[in-house]
């Protein structure tokens, strides 16, 4: 007896087509809702730390504003003003120069007008200097004064100098060779005012933020990159009158972008402002 063979369908050619172009369409419309969704994230990632990047610097502005004269009394800075000054090339170009630290020494003994070298009591600390060195040589009788003094002893002239060391030294209690007229270590020079023993001795530092291109400089070093703007305004010498009260007063403008261009927003980038009024609450304001 003969049993007939079953016969075996399969998928015809249409009906395959059919089935990967459907197949097609899923996994086109996967890959982008992949492709948005990443590149969403990366944009996102970007204005994030163009976010973190303007509030950072920020911070470090606001601090190195308000470290100058840190460390001298508040009565004090105001008489020292030539010492301790914030000063502004540009909206783009800015340098503070300071006391930023408290005395890192005193004088072991009088130094007198026109001696070329003072000696330093760092009490058993090891320091450096570099030629070139600024230091601020502040009489110790009024700056140790932790409140305003009397007017009596306010009304007698501020003693301080700024020197700049001569040669590189280092140890403890070192004598400074000091070139007193200003420049770099070039000729030895000498006092032109006598300062006292126990005298404060600070350094001096200099902070200089300056915007090259969209290169964001901090004493050369890169802060921040794609900075599209960086402005800082004296709010005291922006405009009559002046005011006491805005004294040391400085408002920062800075605005970064995102690092690529998002095709989806208006403009291209991401764009980040930041605005703050920062004081220098280490200076005072003297009239």
């Amino acid at each position: 007896m003969r049993i007939p063979e079953k016969r075996q369908k399969g998928l015809s050619l249409i009906e395959m087509m059919i089935a990967l172009v459907i197949a097609a369409m899923v996994i086109a419309g996967v890959y982008r809702t992949f492709t948005i969704q990443q590149r969403s994230f990366v944009f996102q990632e970007q204005v994030s730390e163009a976010q973190q990047n303007v509030r950072a610097v920020m911070d470090l502005v606001a601090y190195d504003i308000r470290m100058a004269g840190f460390g001298m009394p508040a009565w004090a800075v105001g008489g020292v003003a030539n010492e301790i000054r914030i000063d502004q090339g540009s909206p783009a170009d800015f340098t503070i120069v300071g006391v930023f630290s408290a005395p890192i020494a005193t004088l072991s003994n009088d130094a007198t007008m026109g001696q070329s070298q003072i000696i330093l009591n760092t009490n058993g600390q090891s320091l450096e200097f570099t030629a070139g060195d600024n230091l601020l040589v502040f009489e110790s009788d009024r700056a140790v004064l932790p409140i305003l003094p009397p007017a009596s002893v306010l009304a007698a002239p501020l003693t301080y100098k700024t020197v700049v060391v001569w040669g590189d030294v280092s140890g403890i209690n070192p004598t400074i060779s000091i070139d007193s007229d200003g420049s770099t270590a070039g000729t030895q020079d000498s006092l032109d005012k006598n300062l006292r023993t126990n005298a404060l001795v600070y350094r001096v530092g200099t902070v200089r933020y300056q915007l090259n291109g969209t290169t964001l400089l901090r004493n050369g070093s890169v802060l921040a990159n794609n900075v599209n703007a960086f402005q800082i305004t004296d709010l005291f010498n922006a405009g009559p009158p002046a005011v006491a009260e805005t004294f040391g007063s400085y408002q920062v403008v800075l605005t970064v972008t995102t690092q690529t261009n998002d095709p989806d927003f208006p403009g291209g980038v991401r764009v980040r402002t930041l605005r703050s009024t920062i004081k220098a609450r280490n200076l005072v304001y003297s009239g």
